[in-house]
């Protein structure tokens, strides 16, 4: 692990000398940076002290009002992190979730929501989804009000939904011209924060069932000839253009295979469930980073989301299968990563063509050092939630 260790600390040191003052986001900036030294301060003791250090700044910045409000970037992914954060850092002495949160921030997010419902914005990382799992995770922990808001995303979701026999679709954006079954930006997304409404198990004035089964339905009339494009489903929808989609977290087969496996757990579709191994199954097959658009190591579209989704799986499945898989694609990640001088410049900017320095959790260092964490290190993080894997 040699390697691996070394690339760990460089991490660990970028963040700390050149973190972006300005971007506090979960996905985005400084939270996902706190919960990736948070994490390997527990193989690296030296490196806890920073932690608190971090939260300190976040908490400054939040007062400052240098926020925005979404779960990637904004309020409640920062502070569903520093929930996160505070859970694994204080331990026994943080007893009650989400007790940091003042009136201020509660009404701040409420009003997103809403702004997003209104302006028919519900995409999972910029919009009213990413928001809603904010809201189940505080329902979990005992806030009943956030009930209410879940019901408020159900309703626009029954209100809004496209019906065709029966399919259920959505139209992710008020300018959407055309759908979109990713996990990233489209109906995936929603799958899950359906199927996780269901494993509420409380009662909901909405045809939670029929919105999931509808949507699942859809996803599914969206496959296209594997053999013929190399990927089981296209890039956005065969609406949009019946194409081949790249192995990633953000688009393609492995997002929709991880919505699958929630909704088959929800409604106990044993056929949901073999789809999805169906698909894991041939993307084991699928290894060649050029052929497959693997241009870069970070989770969103590079090598680490692929190892992270086939380890995930294979903890799940215990199939071996996916754990080579994830050594394999932890293994291009090593490769990428030491191809760049500095380092730092791990994400590929596809609008610039040129690798740019990125920290993040969803697109730089941070993300990458928590990959390696996960597959290297005896711990139960589950910071992959944030991401739906």
């Amino acid at each position: 692990m040699m390697v691996i260790d070394e690339i760990l600390k460089y991490i660990a040191e970028s963040i700390i000398q050149t973190h972006n003052k300005n971007n506090n986001g979960l996905l985005s900036g400084l939270t996902g940076e706190t919960i990736f030294l948070l994490e390997y301060s527990k193989i690296n003791p030296d490196y806890e002290k920073y932690v608190e250090d971090f939260i300190d700044e976040i908490n400054d910045s939040i007062e400052k009002g240098i926020i925005y409000h979404s779960h990637c970037a904004g309020m409640p992914g920062i502070v569903s992190g520093l929930d996160y954060i505070y859970r694994g850092y204080y331990e026994e002495d943080y007893d009650a979730a989400f007790d940091f949160l003042s009136d201020d921030i509660e009404e701040y997010i409420s009003s997103q929501l809403d702004e997003c419902l209104t302006t028919k914005n519900i995409d999972f990382l910029h919009g009213a989804i990413g928001i809603g799992f904010y809201y189940i995770k505080r329902f979990e922990n005992g806030n009943l009000s956030a009930k209410d808001k879940i019901t408020s995303i159900l309703n626009y979701l029954e209100e809004n939904a496209i019906v065709e026999d029966s399919i259920v679709k959505w139209y992710m954006n008020h300018n959407s011209t055309g759908f979109n079954i990713s996990i990233s930006h489209g109906i995936s997304s929603i799958v899950i924060f359906l199927s996780k409404i269901i494993s509420l198990q409380t009662t909901f004035g909405n045809d939670v069932p029929f919105l999931l089964e509808g949507a699942v339905n859809y996803i599914l009339s969206q496959e296209i000839d594997k053999n013929k494009y190399g990927s089981y489903f296209p890039y956005a929808s065969i609406e949009e253009k019946e194409e081949f989609s790249r192995l990633a977290w953000c688009y393609g087969d492995l997002g929709i295979g991880l919505a699958l496996l929630n909704a088959s757990e929800a409604l106990k579709k044993e056929e949901w469930h073999k789809k999805a191994l169906e698909i894991f199954d041939f993307s084991t097959t699928r290894k060649d980073p050029a052929e497959n658009i693997v241009l870069d190591a970070p989770i969103c579209h590079g090598s680490s989301g692929i190892a992270l989704i086939f380890f995930i799986v294979y903890q799940q499945t215990k199939q071996k299968k996916y754990l080579d898989a994830a050594q394999y694609w932890e293994t291009k990640t090593l490769e990428l990563m030491q191809k760049q001088d500095p380092m730092i410049n791990c994400f590929y900017d596809a609008k610039k063509g040129e690798f740019t320095s990125n920290l993040s959790l969803l697109e730089g260092l941070a993300g990458v050092g928590l990959v390696f964490l996960k597959m290297n290190s005896d711990n139960n993080a589950v910071w992959h939630e944030f991401l739906l894997v």
